[in-house]
């Protein structure tokens, strides 16, 4: 019985002990993609979770790599915390592209797309692009997407919607799919080349961004100094609505921000307000191998009722 005793001690101790040496990640995105950590593969992501939940990884720095059937590989660099949850909201990767050419000139034609759904949170299959996601946000994009036509399926709680949508060169496509009403629409809008993120442009292709770089780019001040810069929406306050907006913001060498985007939003005008305070923030640039380069970074604003 005292030897009982003694084991299940030591298996307690054991595992306390254990707890407080690893912490776990949780990477948030669109279903179907395979994730590595320090290139062993850990698994695929899913709908239960919103993606994927890896446990008791050991504190430390780690690499995650995310691939997909149609998108191209992310590498992520995370510093895991003991006993911390380190969510990670992976930004849309770029689709695989059967690239098309004028016979004329040999350009490549290419344009995006850009949809919106009520409810919020539905299903998007588009099997020439090797599109199979989840939208969790209110504008899902995808860019430099090959001019041409394209079957979409679009679902929701057993419900579908198929159309076929055009890509345009230098256009973005902008659908509507309401499962409320049974409707559907599409809209396009001109895109100038940085919108549509032409890589062959010149100017653009030195003004690359880095996912991750040894030092990431900090605001001046802290985020203290930053999050007292947001102001609350009174129409949010007054409904109650509360939560973290993610910014993903593009801080060049200088420590300038020269574009945001949004990543998750809570609505209500606070969206707004963090991407406005979020642009017009001057951040330490990021550094790699101790040379100032531009980063993109994503940045959590939150919003909490007194």
């Amino acid at each position: 019985m005292n030897k009982l005793i003694l084991i299940t001690f030591y298996l307690c101790a054991n595992l306390v002990t254990y707890s407080q040496t690893t912490g776990h990640i949780q990477i948030k995105c669109q279903p179907g993609v395979t994730i590595y950590l320090d290139e062993k593969l850990v698994g695929t992501t899913d709908l239960k979770y919103d993606g994927l939940l890896i446990d008791n990884v050991e504190a430390g720095r780690h690499v995650v790599e995310a691939k997909g059937g149609g998108y191209e590989s992310e590498l992520i660099y995370i510093n895991v915390k003991p006993s911390k949850v380190h969510v990670h909201y992976m930004e849309l990767f770029q689709t695989k592209r059967n690239e098309k050419r004028t016979k004329k000139n040999n350009k490549k034609l290419f344009g995006s797309l850009q949809i919106q759904s009520l409810p919020l949170d539905i299903k998007i299959y588009v099997h020439e692009l090797g599109i199979n996601a989840s939208k969790i946000v209110d504008k899902w994009k995808a860019s430099k997407i090959s001019a041409g036509t394209y079957d979409m399926d679009f679902f929701y709680k057993g419900k579908k919607i198929s159309k076929i949508i055009s890509i345009n060169n230098l256009q973005q496509a902008e659908v509507f799919v309401d499962f409320l009403n049974d409707s559907f629409s599409v809209s396009y809008r001109n895109l100038d080349a940085e919108e549509n993120n032409l890589w062959a442009d010149k100017k653009l292709s030195q003004m690359a961004y880095f996912i991750a770089v040894e030092e990431m780019p900090k605001p001046v001040g802290g985020m203290d100094s930053l999050q007292a810069r947001v102001s609350y929406p009174e129409i949010a306050k007054r409904a109650g609505i509360k939560g973290k907006v993610f910014i993903k913001a593009f801080v060049d060498k200088e420590g300038k921000v020269n574009k945001v985007e949004l990543i998750k939003g809570i609505g209500a005008g606070c969206d707004e307000a963090a991407m406005s305070a979020v642009k017009n923030a001057k951040f330490i640039p990021g550094r790699q191998k101790g040379k100032p380069v531009n980063v993109q970074v994503s940045i959590p604003i939150l919003f909490k009722l007194d």
